[in-house]
């Protein structure tokens, strides 16, 4: 793997994912509690599936692991190589209008 298109795909999947939370933010949400594991948003589940697009694009031989996927039951093992994806960590503060969460 290129470590600089790996990055340069990251980054792609972060921007995009950016784009849904902004658009998401301050509105109404669909919220989903997931028990000890907090909240999930719709925006949480758009941003993973934008995150997963952008960096399958990028390394279709490499799998993509999300929290929320794991919350819907498609949990799998990791591989040697994979990508690990939060799509909005800090749901409680974005679904409160708290503008501090990240993408991770």
């Amino acid at each position: 793997m290129d470590l600089q298109i790996a990055l340069k795909s990251a980054q792609r999947a972060c921007q995009e994912a950016r784009k849904i939370q902004l658009a998401h933010f301050g509105g109404l949400l669909r919220v989903s509690d997931k028990g000890i594991e907090g909240l999930v948003s719709e925006a949480d589940v758009k941003s993973e599936e934008a995150i997963r697009k952008v960096l399958l694009e990028a390394f279709p031989e490499i799998p993509v692991y999300g929290e929320e996927e794991v919350f819907l039951g498609k949990d799998s093992q990791l591989q040697e190589t994979s990508w690990v994806v939060d799509p909005l960590d800090g749901t409680t503060n974005f679904a409160a209008g708290i503008p501090y969460w990240a993408i991770s």
